[in-house]
């Protein structure tokens, strides 16, 4: 089934959320508990519900419940203030006050969302975790293995910039044996992690490589050698180690890719790309082509935090480097921020926008108070 609301398109079937025809990661729970208010639309759900349904009797906060709330809530557009889509009524529940379309995937259908994968898959920074091969010899393993999968899937859906294909859709892959331009197709991305497990004097081994499927090369590798004395700190830590190592390489592979196209053929995300690099010369036309990207960035993408967020921080570099008058800039630059952070609260660039663009206002308002949960 396919949900169709706002700009939003939520597909059950590949657990996938669409806004404005791009991909939009979400954790299991958020996309869960989304799901339950839109095919509950039609009346109020109790906290009891949402709690039977999305998290089937386990015991959880009610904080925990209103964190996934306002994530499902910023993933479609909605704000806690607003309630445009998801309404709060106290005491009383929530409900999904949205129009809504249903669709039944179809033939005819999936040609058509398989040609638009096909073109973001140019456009976008897309990966997939492939199940990492226990490769031990130790059907016990087999577990250890699956769950650094689901990890590293939960961990790089983190990441705001990436879209990260579905457990579901990696885990469609395990026993295939399919070649990186053949998974890639599959699972409609540019970019895959694997790796493998294996077994040596007591140790255990675990290899993991990031793989630019198009360009059929190996961009990143590392090994790691523990006891998995406590497996599930230790697959935290990996997990930590691995997204912190890949990020910036992802970022780099998509500048290399980005800067083999005409501006003219950019889209939002590689107007972001681009930028970035520009703003790192310091060099004034440099400075004021980034400026200029950025304003495509947002135009084609409005609700993209990242973009006002940079445009924020691209202004203020002016001021910063002498090149325009503070008094006139700041206003316009601490525009860009708080769009960005109405936009995204949890945004980091948003913040680093503000906070830079507070300074050149005047050095006190830089001091901003804590505010209690």
């Amino acid at each position: 089934m396919i949900y169709r609301f706002d700009d939003c398109a939520l597909d059950t079937d590949r657990r996938e959320l669409r806004r404005g025809g791009v991909p939009y990661p979400l954790e299991p729970q958020v996309f869960d508990l989304l799901e339950f208010l839109i095919r509950n639309r039609e009346r109020v759900v109790s906290k009891e519900d949402v709690f039977d349904s999305v998290w089937r009797g386990r015991i959880v906060s009610e904080a925990v419940l209103y964190t996934q709330l306002n994530a499902a809530r910023r993933a479609i557009g909605d704000s806690g203030s607003g309630q445009r889509l998801i309404r709060t009524l106290r005491t009383k529940g929530f409900r999904f006050i949205g129009v809504v379309r249903e669709e039944t995937r179809t033939k005819r259908t999936t040609r058509f969302e398989e040609r638009r994968n096909r073109a973001l898959l140019a456009d976008h920074p897309t990966i997939a975790v492939l199940p990492f091969a226990n490769i031990s010899g130790d059907p016990a393993l087999n577990s250890l293995a699956d769950g650094i999968t689901e990890d590293l899937i939960t961990a790089l859906s983190k990441v705001g910039w990436l879209f990260v294909a579905t457990r579901a859709s990696s885990f469609a892959c395990k026993g295939e044996a399919l070649g990186t331009a053949q998974a890639a197709r599959k699972l409609g991305v540019r970019y895959l992690l694997a790796g493998a497990l294996r077994q040596e004097t007591g140790r255990r081994r675990i290899t993991v490589q990031l793989i630019d499927a198009i360009a059929d090369h190996q961009i990143w590798a590392e090994r790691y050698d523990r006891d998995f004395i406590e497996r599930l700190a230790v697959q935290d830590e990996i997990c930590e180690h691995v997204v912190a190592a890949i990020e910036p390489q992802l970022y780099i592979a998509e500048q290399v890719r980005v800067q083999r196209k005409s501006p003219a053929n950019l889209n939002g995300w590689e107007c972001i790309v681009r930028a970035l690099s520009l703003m790192n010369s310091r060099d004034r036309k440099n400075v004021a082509l980034a400026q200029t990207l950025l304003r495509k960035a947002v135009s084609i993408d409005p609700n993209s935090a990242q973009g006002h967020s940079l445009l924020s921080i691209a202004t203020t570099l002016r001021v910063h480097m002498s090149w325009a008058d503070r008094q006139t800039v700041i206003p316009i630059a601490l525009a860009s921020a708080h769009k960005a952070l109405s936009l995204n609260p949890d945004e980091p660039w948003a913040h680093a926008a503000l906070g830079y663009g507070l300074i050149w206002k005047r050095p006190e308002d830089a001091i901003v108070p804590c505010q209690s949960a």
